[in-house]
């Protein structure tokens, strides 16, 4: 199971993990790590952006309490330093409780449901 520090601090823009698996999917390695800062794509929000090792991370997703890491390259080592693109986190962070927010009045002043929402790039 990784650690998910995005929900101790969702400021954190530097990370260290350790290498738990490595795979290759297609043309893309899929890395698992003991811990990551990455905020995987979901409920409405997209993948959080960033690098591995100066790698760019190009997809991260949550599979049975497993979040995974798509990679253009293999890492080498055991050890990871992650860096998190916190522009690109706060302006989602910031739209995500704007949609929020929006749902509310629009429930309040006239009853109307928010059914879904999804923030794209």
């Amino acid at each position: 199971m990784t650690e998910a520090l995005y929900y101790k601090n969702n400021s954190e823009e530097h990370f260290s993990a350790s290498l738990v698996e490595q795979r290759v999917s297609g043309k893309q390695w899929i890395a698992i790590l003991d811990r990551t800062a990455f905020y995987p794509e979901g409920g409405g929000q997209p993948a959080d952006r960033g690098s591995l090792n100066g790698i760019e991370v190009l997809a991260v997703r949550k599979e049975d309490n497993e979040i995974l890491h798509f990679l253009a390259k293999k890492l080498e080592g055991s050890e990871v330093q992650g860096k998190i693109d916190l522009a690109f986190r706060y302006d989602y962070m910031q739209q995500h409780t704007g949609q929020h927010l929006i749902s509310a009045a629009l429930y309040k002043i006239g009853n109307y449901k928010t059914v879904s929402s999804y923030l794209v790039q």
